[in-house]
C-alpha cells in the first residue's frame, strides 16, 4: 500500500534465513512512473489483474465459509 499512497507502511516481515531486500521508495517509483507512462500502463495491468484474482479468491473463501455457517 505504501508503493501507492506513500504512507507509513502497515505490514512487516521477519527473514528466518540470509536474504536480499529491495525497497522501492515511494518517490522514485512515481517519477518513473511518470517518464515513463508505458511501464506505469503494465505495471498497473499486472497489479490489477493480481488484485482481482485475489479478491475473487477471497469471495470464494468467505462464501464457502457462510455455507459451511448455514449448515451449522
Amino acid at each position: 500500500m505504501e508503493f501507492f499512497d506513500g504512507a507509513p507502511s502497515s505490514a512487516h516481515a521477519i527473514a528466518h534465513t540470509d536474504c536480499e531486500v529491495l525497497a522501492l521508495p515511494h518517490t522514485e517509483i512515481a517519477e518513473l512512473m511518470g517518464r515513463r507512462p508505458e511501464l506505469a500502463a503494465k505495471f498497473l495491468w499486472a497489479f490489477g489483474r493480481t488484485l482481482a484474482a485475489r479478491l475473487r479468491d477471497t469471495n470464494h473463501k468467505m462464501a464457502t465459509l457462510f455455507a459451511i455457517s448455514r449448515v451449522f
